[in-house]
């Protein structure tokens, strides 16, 4: 439920509120970090279909960056970097940085293939 919630929050959220889902991925002990999870996906929807605020933007690609380390848990890191990958290029299909190198990187590294 709260997974949802978080997740619905993104899709209504306004740049002020933004801050309340970063919190919730920061935080979050639910199982398999479910709640982050929908804090995620409602960080992405909200990025990518409610604002137009670039420095929010790539703060939010920048939270998704450190979550999809291998300190995170594995739950949450595998939902950062699919939402990542909504921001390795813009509409008109150029690169955009530093989410496209970042997932290079992860798709090189080691520790990340299993």
């Amino acid at each position: 439920m709260q997974s949802q919630a978080a997740r619905g929050f993104g899709k209504m959220a306004n740049d002020e509120s933004i801050s309340i889902l970063e919190q919730i991925v920061k935080t979050d002990s639910s199982f398999r970090n479910l709640v982050a999870q929908g804090a995620i996906i409602g960080l992405r929807i909200f990025a990518t279909t409610k604002t137009t605020n670039q420095d929010l933007i790539i703060k939010i690609v920048n939270l998704f960056i450190d979550n999809s380390s291998h300190e995170n848990y594995e739950n949450i890191r595998v939902y950062a970097i699919s939402a990542l990958g909504f921001f390795i290029c813009d509409k008109n299909g150029n690169i955009v940085n530093p989410g496209y190198d970042h997932i290079i990187k992860l798709l090189t590294d080691r520790k990340s293939v299993r």
